[in-house]
């Protein structure tokens, strides 16, 4: 603080030493100036050089030399015209009232925009954002706590019960986890999520095994959700430990349809699958026909299916690229033109196998199964857009009874003008 004050007060008197001292300087005007004078005289001397030569009492060739003397004489004569005089005497009452103005105007500026506690004795520094933030936030065993009391108090409150687990699945605490999988399960027993979850702690708490009730968990979340994509990895890996590659294929194929938007899950699925394959052709293994690839995924599904296989004309293959996406929907037959059943995948190759059935319904109140025939259109969209647009590629069989048994099979030939 002392230094401040110091600092303060040479700068504010430096600042009025630069004020005050012009206008105290008094500039004496009142006679001719030193240079004036000087001029005066050598111009006088001039003519008086000019009519010695002229009367013959100087010699015309002395004229040059007398009169460089004189110019160099009046160069060092000629001075400053500015003649400092005393103080001005008029001026003192105004520097007085500007040097006592100017420090209470620095002062009083310095209190509206500047930080005057800091002068104070007992000043500590503000917190910074960081410390305010830590000293906000309590340690996770704290808000851990906080929550087991709120899900003890409201044990029927699903926001909470989705905190908790949450931060005990985040610390690995597994077991912790289940009972309150539990008891979120009686409270939202059709959540395919919640049961694919459910699942995972129950098999990380077990070392990773997922025999028993996991697997059971898993098959009813796929009865509920098919595309579940964290049920058919798991559902994939319980087949797999069970060796049964058979199944484990089918939930995989289904999967990799599922993760084609990301690159890194698509690139293991399908390293997966190249897995199980070799391993059951090594262990001569028969596998089930890649026509009935979802068979296994819906042991109490909607009777209304369809298996679809789409193919690509050679002719329109190099307008295609694995950035496009693929439709594949049914519409019945005569009415209204609207799907009934959709799903879209990314052209990624071909031919590609799709399964429609009635948990893939554009709308609740008409499904797959609410109509006899149907036609299946097949269609690639370079802008992911809903609806046909110019430029895309379309292909349409013909009218389908729906649950026939045999594969429906849609070509990509045509091109929307």
């Amino acid at each position: 603080m002392i230094i401040f004050l110091a600092l303060s007060g040479t700068l504010l008197l430096i600042a009025l030493i630069l004020i005050l001292l012009p206008l105290l300087r008094s500039v004496s005007t009142g006679g001719p100036s030193g240079r004036e004078v000087n001029l005066e005289l050598a111009r006088h001397r001039l003519i008086e050089l000019d009519s010695d030569v002229a009367s013959g009492r100087l010699d015309a060739a002395d004229y040059p030399s007398a009169r460089s003397e004189l110019e160099r004489a009046l160069l060092s004569d000629i001075g400053d015209d500015v003649v400092h005089g005393p103080p001005n005497r008029s001026a003192l009452p105004t520097a007085v009232l500007i040097g006592l103005i100017f420090p209470f105007a620095a002062a009083g500026l310095y209190l509206m925009f500047g930080t005057p506690e800091v002068l104070m004795s007992d000043y500590t520094p503000a917190a910074s954002p960081k410390t305010i933030s830590e000293k906000k936030l309590p340690p996770v065993a704290v808000l851990i706590e906080q929550l087991e009391k709120k899900v003890t108090q409201n044990p029927d409150d699903l926001r909470g019960l989705l905190l908790l687990t949450n931060a005990y699945m985040s610390l690995r605490r597994y077991a912790d986890a289940v009972p309150l999988f539990e008891r979120w399960q009686a409270l939202d027993e059709n959540n395919a999520d919640l049961l694919a979850r459910y699942a995972d702690a129950l098999a990380m708490a077990n070392n990773g095994d997922l025999t028993g009730k996991p697997t059971a968990l898993l098959e009813r979340a796929l009865q509920i959700n098919p595309n579940q994509i964290q049920a058919l990895w798991l559902a994939a890996m319980a087949a797999d430990e069970k060796h049964d590659l058979s199944t484990a294929l089918v939930y995989l194929t289904h999967l990799q349809g599922l993760v084609v938007d990301n690159k890194e899950a698509h690139k293991e699925v399908t390293a997966m699958i190249a897995s199980a394959q070799s391993r059951a052709a090594t262990s001569g293994v028969t596998l089930s026909s890649t026509s009935s690839t979802d068979s296994a995924l819906n042991s109490s599904a909607p009777p209304a299916r369809l298996s679809i296989l789409v193919e690509l004309d050679p002719a329109v293959e190099q307008m295609v690229s694995t950035t496009d996406t693929v439709f594949v929907y049914a519409r019945p037959i005569g009415g209204s033109k609207m799907p009934i059943a959709i799903t879209r995948r990314r052209a990624v190759e071909f031919p590609l196998r799709v399964i429609l059935d009635d948990s893939l319904a554009v709308m609740p109140s008409q499904k797959l199964s609410d109509v006899e025939q149907v036609e299946i259109v097949a269609r690639i969209s370079r802008t992911g857009n809903a609806m046909p647009t110019r430029g895309d590629i379309i292909g349409v069989t013909r009218p389908v009874t729906v649950n026939t048994v045999d594969t429906v099979t849609v070509t990509l030939s045509d091109v929307i003008p």
